[in-house]
């Protein structure tokens, strides 16, 4: 049963005896039941238990699938937890029946996947709520309250050792704001994990197992010779079940992250059809002879079979510059956009100009908000401006501009055209570096 629901009547339900569970025991058993049967369930965090994450302006329909819940206050879930081994011999799966791809794919990979823990300290501040009480209740009125209100806040995803130093890659989403970061492999071992590289505009951290040598490593493969209707796997630790393995396909390739519904993102993910879970995020999609082809990090909620992953090639990129302690450039201008259309321009007044003054435009970006101290400010856009041309290219639509935008390096001008009711300008914009999600979402 998923989040504690359930359509089973327990008083229908035939009362087997089961051991250990002293919710199914005869009344006349006469053994006590289990202290944590008597504890208080752990109450939930506000952003929600096995819920994804949100990391700026997300759609609605997506989730990215990291998870994080209130840490409980359980005796047996309070101290360090037991290692749990999840790998088989190795002689035996050698003479195991039904092996075939996927069993290979995960004998390559599998060891080199490991859960991450993560935990951080949230502090609730109520002092504003002083002022509130002394508007109605006059300026007498003091409050006490506990200092230092905080509540821990536990977190699980995956990740994937690169190296045999100990290097491990997930999603910067699985470990922000962590205070601390624990990686378990299959074979039970746990470390303690620091965070030398971040980039959540890409939305990947690099990590170094402290203290580990000559650990378990994938194979990074080639994203770039993908072909959608390949075979896609993919491991991880959803719902922080250990080592999940799921089979699909690349469903598609290159969709934006515009199409994808994750605005403040510069990436192109692979689609798959391949089953991913909150918790899966940072683990491995993998192709058929073992080679790592991308990272998984979101799914289209209230669909099935619709996952996306950062390609692998795009990581090897962002790897060797964050593992240095270095920070990766977007270039931007700072403009949020949507798409010039026929009905867009019959509502014109609502933008600021009349209809009939843009009646010759067929398609084009139109600036809905301009950021504040952006290139594009600097260069006097505004809202209500129709982006006609960007780098002597035609821009049909904002997504047009954006992928030209990425192609861009940070510093250069770039000549832009854009229509402002019936007037024509052009102007020089000089392309920044995004450093917010904020600062990257439409441009």
């Amino acid at each position: 049963f998923f989040e504690g629901s359930s359509s089973v009547c327990p008083e229908r339900m035939p009362r087997r005896h089961i051991s250990g569970y002293a919710g199914h025991v005869p009344a006349h058993d006469p053994r006590p039941a289990p202290a944590w049967l008597h504890e208080p369930a752990p109450r939930n965090s506000s952003n929600a238990a096995l819920a994804g994450i949100p990391q700026g302006p997300l759609s609605s329909n997506i989730q990215l699938c990291s998870a994080e819940m209130a840490a409980p206050t359980l005796p047996f879930l309070s101290g360090p937890r037991p290692a749990i081994k999840t790998t088989v011999d190795p002689m035996s799966r050698a003479n195991a029946r039904g092996r075939n791809f996927v069993t290979d794919a995960v004998d390559k990979v599998g060891p080199a996947v490991v859960k991450i823990d993560t935990m951080r300290t949230v502090k609730f501040d109520v002092g504003g709520l002083e002022g509130l009480f002394r508007f109605f209740l006059g300026p007498d009125v003091r409050i006490q309250r506990p200092e230092d209100q905080q509540e821990k806040i536990r977190g699980f995803g995956s990740g994937l050792i690169i190296n045999r130093h100990g290097t491990l890659i997930t999603n910067a989403h699985v470990v922000a704001k962590a205070d601390k970061v624990t990686a378990t492999l299959t074979d039970g071992r746990q470390f303690t994990c620091k965070v030398v590289g971040s980039d959540e505009i890409l939305d990947l951290a690099v990590l170094r197992i402290e203290g580990a040598k000559d650990l378990p490593h994938a194979e990074l493969g080639d994203s770039s010779r993908l072909l959608v209707g390949a075979w896609a796997i993919a491991i991880g630790n959803p719902l922080g079940l250990s080592s999940t393995v799921t089979l699909g396909i690349i469903s598609s390739l290159s969709r934006s992250s515009f199409e994808v519904g994750i605005p403040d993102r510069r990436v192109d993910y692979i689609q798959t059809d391949a089953a991913i879970n909150p918790g899966n995020s940072g683990g491995p999609l993998v192709d058929e002879e073992g080679k790592v082809i991308g990272i998984n990090t979101a799914i289209r909620v209230g669909a099935t079979g619709i996952g996306f992953a950062i390609p692998i090639n795009m990581c090897r990129q962002a790897i060797q510059i964050l593992e240095k302690g270095g920070t990766l450039q977007h270039p931007y201008i700072g403009v949020h956009m949507a798409p010039f259309t026929p009905d867009v321009a019959s509502a014109g007044t609502v933008f600021g100009f009349s209809p009939k003054d843009v009646k010759d435009l067929k398609a084009g970006a139109l600036v809905v908000k301009v950021l504040e101290k952006s290139p594009a400010a600097q260069a006097g856009l505004r809202p209500g401006d129709i982006i006609v041309r960007f780098d002597d290219k035609t821009v049909a639509d904002p997504e047009a501009l954006m992928v030209r935008l990425g192609q861009l390096a940070c510093g250069k001008k770039v000549p832009l055209a854009y229509r402002r009711g019936r007037e024509s300008r052009q102007v020089s914009i000089r392309i920044g570096d995004a450093k917010r999600q904020a600062d990257v979402a439409w441009g």
